[in-house]
């Protein structure tokens, strides 16, 4: 039964690694609404919004926060739903209880270059 606990943890620490630091394979831009504004797809695109990604920073544990888009980030066909303030660079894992608050450091720039308001 310890073995099974330790491989579970395991992987679980291997598969939340990966994910966070490994290029998407698709994404969705949502409004408010949940409507889709942008698809993100072809591997230049992705590349941009991986670079930004990957230097989001840990702000604040369990902390709501006002959004105005929604990102479905697909990495190896699993979907992630992260919540996006446009106007602070906060992020947030969206889950049924609050989730730690990320900063994107370059925000306004991943703003212009996909276009959010």
């Amino acid at each position: 039964m310890k073995n099974f606990i330790l491989i579970t943890l395991l992987f679980t620490l291997f598969s939340c690694s990966t994910t966070s630091s490994s290029m998407p394979d698709k994404i969705f831009v949502r409004d408010k609404n949940f409507e889709i504004t942008k698809q993100i797809q072809n591997s230049q695109e992705l590349s941009i919004f991986h670079d930004f990604w990957k230097e989001r920073e840990l702000k604040a544990q369990k902390a709501p926060i006002n959004y105005d888009y929604r990102f479905d980030v697909y990495v190896k066909g699993k979907p992630s739903k992260w919540l996006y303030d446009s106007k602070t660079g906060l992020c947030s894992l969206l889950s049924g209880k609050n989730s730690e608050v990320y900063f994107i450091p370059k925000y306004v720039t991943l703003n212009a270059k996909l276009n959010l308001k």
